[in-house]
C-alpha cells in the first residue's frame, strides 16, 4: 500500500518524504479546502514537484473545492498555469472540475476526492468512464463495503486512516456559512464544529422548561467529531484491497506530519515483513509498540475507528477538548555542521538553556536531552553561546547525546 501523507507547504512536503510517506498531496493557489494552510504559489509548486521526481516520489494536487459557475474560467487559467509542472495526479471532487482538467490537460491522472462521497461500484464505475484512476472513498465506508466495492471495480482505492473527521457527510456542511459566511465547501471552513456550546433541549411536554446539555466544564463537544486511527488495522485495509492511506492534516505542523508519517511507514513495513496474518502479533512487541506510543505525544483529539467497523459504524463526538501532546521547538536545518556539532535550527517556540528537549528523527524513536547548548553566529562566522533562541535565522545548538541531521525535530512536553 501507498503512504499518503500532507504537505500544507513545502516544508511540510519535505518532511513527509524524509520520515516515510510515498506520495503527498498538497494545495495550489487556488481550489483546494484549505485556503488558511499557506498553500503553495506556482513557482513553489514546481519546485515541490521536482523534488518529489528527484526522490522518487509522487505529489497530488487538491482542486477539490466545488465549483461556481464564475469560478470555471479561472480554474481553466489556473491548470494552463500550471499544466508544465507535470503533476502525478489532480484530486477533484465538482464532476465540472473534472471535465475541466481533462480538457486543459487531456493525460491528467484523476483522482476522485472523498468530498465527491463515493461509496459504491456503480459510482466507481462511472468515474472511471470520465477518465478517473483513483477513488478516494467516503469515511462513510465500512471495510466489509470496500471489499465489495474491490470485487466491482479495478480502480485504485484510497481511504483515510489517520486525522481530524468532518461531522459532516464526506465533509459537506453549512455551518460555516451559516454562522460566518465562510463556505466550508470552497476551502474557508472556520470549523464551527470545534466550537464549545451551550446547548438546550426543550420537553414537549414541558413548554417553556429548558434544560441545559453539557459533557464537560459546562459547555457540549456534541458537534465536535473523534479523530480517526486505523493504525493497529492497517492489514485488514490491505486485506480488503486498498491501494493507498491517507493520513489527514495540512493544516497541522511539522511535528504532526513528522511524527505520524514515521508510524504509519513503521506499521507499513512491518506488515510488508510479516504479513498480514502476523500483524496483529508484531505490533504488540518492541519496537513497534513503542512508535505506537509516539501517535500519543502528538495534539489530538480522542480518537476512534469511524465507519470501518459495522458494529460501531458511527461517527461519535469527542468527550474532551483537545489533547495536548508535545510542543514543537524547532526542527534541524540544512547547516549541519558534524566536524564542529553546531546545528542550525529553524525555531517555532523559544528553546530556553535547561528545557528538557526531546528529538525524534527518522531512524531513531527519541532521545531526551537537558545539556544541549545554544548558539547564536555572526556575520563572521563567530559562535556565540546564549540562554535561549527565538523565531531567529542564526539560531544553533549542540548535544552531547545525538548527532543531528537535517529534519531532525526538537520538542518539550506541554
Amino acid at each position: 500500500m501507498e503512504l499518503l501523507a500532507p504537505a500544507g507547504n513545502k516544508e511540510k512536503l519535505e518532511v513527509a518524504y524524509h520520515y516515510g510517506a510515498d506520495a503527498a498531496y498538497i494545495g495550489g493557489a487556488l481550489f483546494n479546502l484549505r485556503h488558511q494552510s499557506k498553500n503553495t504559489t506556482t513557482e513553489e509548486l514546481a519546485e515541490a514537484a521536482n523534488l518529489a521526481k528527484s526522490l522518487g516520489k509522487k505529489m497530488y494536487l487538491t482542486l477539490n473545492a466545488f465549483l461556481h459557475e464564475d469560478d470555471t474560467e479561472n480554474l481553466k487559467s489556473y491548470l494552463k498555469e500550471i499544466k508544465h509542472i507535470g503533476l502525478d495526479a489532480y484530486i477533484v471532487s465538482d464532476l465540472g472540475s473534472l471535465a475541466i482538467v481533462k480538457e486543459v490537460i487531456p493525460d491528467a491522472e484523476i483522482h476522485i476526492s472523498t468530498q465527491a462521497s463515493v461509496t459504491n461500484s456503480y459510482s466507481c464505475k462511472m468515474y472511471e468512464s470520465l477518465g478517473a484512476s483513483r477513488i478516494i472513498l467516503a469515511r462513510e465506508c465500512s471495510l466489509d463495503e470496500i471489499k465489495k466495492i474491490r470485487d466491482n471495480t479495478s480502480l485504485e482505492l484510497e481511504t483515510f486512516v489517520h486525522g481530524a473527521v468532518c461531522m459532516a457527510y464526506s465533509g459537506r456542511c453549512m455551518l460555516s456559512n451559516t454562522l460566518n459566511d465562510r463556505d466550508a465547501n470552497k476551502g474557508d471552513c472556520s470549523q464551527v464544529c470545534r466550537w464549545n456550546f451551550k446547548t438546550y433541549i426543550e420537553e414537549k411536554t414541558r413548554p417553556g422548561e429548558m434544560m441545559e446539555v453539557e459533557t464537560d466544564g459546562n459547555y457540549t463537544t456534541i458537534l465536535s467529531a473523534k479523530d480517526l486511527r486505523m493504525a493497529e488495522y492497517i492489514h485488514l485495509l490491505q486485506g480488503a484491497g486498498i491501494n493507498s492511506i491517507k493520513i489527514e492534516g495540512r493544516m497541522k505542523s511539522v511535528y504532526y506530519v513528522a511524527g505520524v508519517v514515521r508510524v504509519y511507514r513503521k506499521l507499513l513495513d512491518t506488515l510488508n515483513d510479516v504479513g498480514i496474518d502476523n500483524f496483529e502479533e508484531a505490533i504488540r512487541k518492541e519496537p513497534v509498540i513503542n512508535y505506537l506510543e509516539e501517535l500519543d505525544t502528538i495534539s489530538r483529539r480522542e480518537s476512534d475507528t469511524g465507519f470501518y467497523f459495522e458494529d460501531k459504524k458511527d461517527i461519535k463526538s469527542t468527550d474532551k477538548g483537545y489533547l495536548k501532546g508535545r510542543r514543537l521547538m524547532g526542527m534541524i536545518a540544512d547547516d549541519v555542521d558534524k566536524d564542529s556539532g553546531y546545528s542550525k535550527i529553524n525555531v517555532y517556540n523559544t528553546i530556553k538553556k535547561g528545557d528538557k528537549l526531546i528529538y525524534i528523527g527518522r531512524d531513531f524513536l527519541n532521545y531526551t536531552d537537558e545539556n544541549f547548548e545554544l548558539f547564536t553566529k555572526d556575520d563572521e562566522g563567530n559562535f556565540y553561546q546564549v540562554d535561549q533562541i527565538r523565531q531567529i535565522d542564526n539560531a544553533y545548538i549542540k548535544s552531547s547525546v545525538h548527532n543531528f541531521s537535517k529534519y531532525d525535530i526538537l520538542t518539550v512536553e506541554e
